[in-house]
Order: structure tokens, then C-alpha cells, then sequence
């Protein structure tokens, strides 16, 4: 999700998605901090997911939304399936993403969230 306007750096808006009962919803969370060894744990209330992948690619110098978007455009994003591990939270690795992929079937407004901010 790219954030709004009127949002300040580092991006510390609420966003509100309306996800369909039942979806099936799979979010690709990016670092692009550039603060070395720090790991982003974000926590997902409501749900479970499943974490499909992580990486840091370019050998660990970075990567943007933008570079992340158009690897995943080129079919270069693995996702992992077969026993993907169920969590409510994950280090997004520093410099790297994470997929998670969860099932909306608990009705409600749910905060996702990273634990440092």
C-alpha cells in the first residue's frame, strides 16, 4: 500500500483496508529503514498467518517497495506453500521482506502493526 499524501517519513498514518469476508489477503512487508541489524516485528491482531517467505535480496545492501514490486512483477518472489509456519507476529528481516497470507474470516477492525512504533 503506498501511503498518502499527507503522511509524514517515517509513514506513522493509520490506514483503514476493507478486506471481503473470507479473502484471502497476502501482504509483502518491506524494510527500506536502512538502520543496520535492526528487525521490524510486526504483529497482526485477530488472525494467524502464514508466513509464505522472507529474503533480503541485492546481498543485504537494500531493497526498496518499488524493486520488491517489480521482482514480484517478473515472477522473482518465491513464496513458500507446503507447511508454511502459522504466526501472529514476524521479524520483517533488515534490508529484506517478509509474505505473509492470512484468511479474513474474523469479522472486525484488526491492527497491524510494527512493535517498535
Amino acid at each position: 500500500m503506498d501511503k498518502p499524501d499527507n503522511c509524514g517519513d517515517p509513514c506513522i498514518c493509520t490506514h483503514i483496508i476493507d478486506i471481503p469476508y473470507n479473502g484471502i489477503v497476502e501482504l509483502i512487508i518491506v524494510d527500506e529503514t536502512r538502520a543496520r541489524g535492526l528487525h521490524h516485528p510486526f504483529h497482526l491482531h485477530g488472525y494467524a498467518f502464514n508466513i509464505m517467505y522472507s529474503d533480503v535480496p541485492n546481498n543485504g545492501t537494500g531493497v526498496t517497495v518499488e524493486e520488491i514490486k517489480e521482482m514480484d512483477r517478473r515472477g522473482l518472489i518465491r513464496r513458500r506453500r507446503p507447511l508454511a509456519p502459522f504466526k501472529d507476529i514476524i521479524a520483517v528481516p533488515n534490508n529484506g521482506y517478509v509474505i505473509v497470507r492470512f484468511r479474513a474470516n474474523n469479522p472486525g477492525y484488526w491492527l497491524l502493526h510494527c512493535h517498535f512504533i
